[in-house]
């Protein structure tokens, strides 16, 4: 096992200079030859593909972020830390003998990573790069690597008519490409198939089939794929190790063997999409044991009409939490005796709170929650715009990190009775909670503000605080969970609001377009997100003087740091006005029917002229 990790981090070494900068990079037209899935053999484990790398680059620019990067007021920062980057590659141009710039002009094609099963023996990696006109380069790049790390027993061996190097990773070029794995005879069988003599290939993997069916991006081939066989990867990696083969006897068991594959896709600027994700969970049906527990259900993905309009972020999702608690129930008394679960939970748990979890506290859940999230207003001194924040708060912020306000609410079948239970709990550690809880009340609602003590920074006020201070509250059919009471406080107000995240245009379009991307599919979960809400805090604290003089402590001992502060102290960042225009609501859907559970996501194209 170590020898193959030690073989994987060489190729990942390889594949690092090869690729390390494909946003920079340019590249010719790959060549013409079978794709990979034609050279890789039907037990293909593990498989990451990138279709074609200029490709791949030349969409990515068409992206938000991309465009983001090119912006004039943008483009001198870039620029200056590509700069840096070359000149950092420069002064070690002796261990490479090439620059960055002819480094990243390398790839001109496909590369693919993989590891396949072998009859005998541990998985093997290969990666498959393909170099098209730049083969010089690549061949400069690979000579200078072998000659800074010699290897006494490297040799070369003919097979098939092409001249192999052999050492710990043994290495074939045919046509422009580069082949790399750490067993001589994967090669031979890559160069047959090459050959178009052998007929079983990774195209041949019905797992790997249908993964890739579900996750083509429209009518258009993506520009990155990848597909994972779990259970077959654990099972080879298991051959020299008994526990590990012991632990395979338990997979049936646990319902586990019934885990297919996963696999995703991911395409870059799609119609009016600027970013087009697919993953797919492939599942044997029925389901059984711990794949069982996974209960998704289906429900209206609206949110409710207490969820305010400004949220940064909204996540709901139906899922059956008693029957995924009687599944995994189920299963581990199959092997410790029934009515094990419930007698564990008695003693440990209900005992100590006073309340039967199973009885009382289960037949409670509805099926749904909702998660979301807001960023929070920092407080500004006098000055009007571009006043820096406070001192003292820019300080708690940089230094413990509060980045967003959270609120967590999950529907229950009966409300008052899970404020009574709630109640007996604090009844019972009343001594313990001490002056750490207290009832509140706002709109004539109640709820529980807890305080987390041994913080350095006390609070500006309870709403301006790092500190975190949870929040407990009974309302709008739901127990509500926050992280801070600003956010808990707006929730709790909002009987009739007009102003709901359900009203909102941004999410109107969004959640249209989702649901239209899975058509008659049992949508289970779905998510929405405005990032560029997140990005603006983040850009407003590292715009802040505190950020920039820890910056310049770390750099002391850190050259990465160093520069970044160099660069940014020539290139301050833009108002955040500049970037924020190239970024667009995002969202995904989780839906679950007989093969498996399918996510999708994108984010919208925003026209910027």
């Amino acid at each position: 096992m170590s020898n193959i990790l030690s073989h994987l981090r060489k190729i990942l070494f390889i594949v690092t200079l090869c690729v390390g900068g494909w946003s920079y990079g340019a590249g010719h037209l790959w060549a013409a030859r079978a794709e990979s899935t034609k050279l890789l053999p039907k037990e293909t484990l593990v498989y990451v593909r990138v279709a074609n790398v200029p490709e791949f680059v030349s969409r990515f620019r068409e992206t938000g972020f991309a465009r983001m990067l090119a912006d004039p007021q943008m483009r001198p920062l870039v620029e200056q830390l590509y700069g840096k980057a070359r000149d950092a590659v420069e002064e070690v141009k002796d261990q490479t003998a090439l620059g960055l710039d002819e480094m990243l002009q390398i790839p001109a094609g496909e590369i693919a990573f993989a590891v396949i099963a072998r009859a005998e023996g541990q998985p093997v990696p290969v990666l498959i790069i393909d170099t098209g006109d730049n083969v010089a380069n690549a061949k400069k790049l690979m000579d200078k690597i072998r000659e800074n790390n010699p290897e006494p027993d490297r040799r070369e061996e003919q097979i098939e008519g092409y001249t192999v190097i052999v050492d710990e990773v043994a290495t074939v070029e045919r046509d422009g490409t580069f082949v790399f794995t750490t067993e001589v005879g994967v090669l031979g069988e890559i160069l047959r198939q090459w050959e178009g003599i052998a007929e079983q290939n990774l195209q041949n993997n019905p797992k790997y089939g249908a993964i890739m069916r579900s996750c083509r991006a429209k009518d258009q081939d993506p520009q990155f794929t990848w597909f994972v066989d779990p259970i077959g990867l654990f099972k080879e990696f298991s051959k020299a190790s008994f526990s590990a083969s012991a632990a395979l006897a338990f997979l049936p068991a646990l319902g586990l063997d019934g885990l297919q594959a996963i696999g995703g896709s991911l395409a870059f600027s799609v119609d009016e999409f600027d970013t087009l994700a697919h993953i797919h969970l492939q599942l044997d049906n029925p389901r059984a044991g711990v794949l069982e527990a996974l209960a998704l259900t289906e429900g209206d993905m609206k949110p409710q009409t207490w969820v305010p309009g400004n949220v940064s972020a909204y996540n709901t999702i139906y899922f059956d939490v008693p029957a995924a608690f009687h599944s995994i129930e189920k299963l581990v008394d199959s092997f410790q005796g029934e009515g094990r679960v419930a007698e564990e939970i008695q003693r440990n748990v209900s005992d100590n709170i006073g309340v039967d979890v199973i009885k009382e506290i289960l037949p409670l859940f509805k099926g749904r929650g909702t998660w979301i999230t807001r960023r929070p207003s920092i407080p500004r001194e006098v000055g009007g715009v571009g006043a820096e924040v406070t001192n003292q708060q820019a300080e708690v912020n940089i230094r413990f990190g509060r980045d967003m306000d959270q609120l967590i609410a999950i529907e229950v079948t009966d409300l008052a009775q899970a404020q009574k239970l709630f109640d007996q709990v604090v009844a019972k550690f009343h001594t313990e909670l001490g002056e750490r809880m207290e009832k509140k009340s706002w709109s004539g609602m109640a709820y529980y503000q807890f305080t987390v003590p041994n913080q350095t920074f006390e609070p500006v006020d309870e709403e301006d605080s790092v500190r975190p201070q949870p929040c407990v509250a009974f309302a709008h059919d739901c127990v509500i969970v926050s992280n801070y009471p600003g956010l808990m406080k707006t929730v709790l107000g909002r009987q009739d609001a007009s102003d709901t995240l359900a009203e909102s245009l941004d999410y109107k379009l969004m959640s249209s377009k989702l649901l239209r991307q899975v058509g008659d599919a049992k949508v289970g979960a779905l998510t929405f997100d405005r990032p560029e809400e997140s990005l603006r805090y983040l850009w407003e604290i590292a715009e802040q003087q505190q950020t920039r003089e820890r910056l310049k402590q770390v750099g002391e001992n850190n050259r990465f740091f160093r520069t970044l502060d160099e660069v940014m102290e020539q290139n301050p960042l833009p108002p955040f006005s500049v970037v924020e225009k190239y970024f667009a609501p995002s969202g995904g859907v989780l839906t679950n029917d007989d093969s498996g559970f399918h996510y999708i996501a994108f984010s919208l194209k925003r026209k910027t002229e």
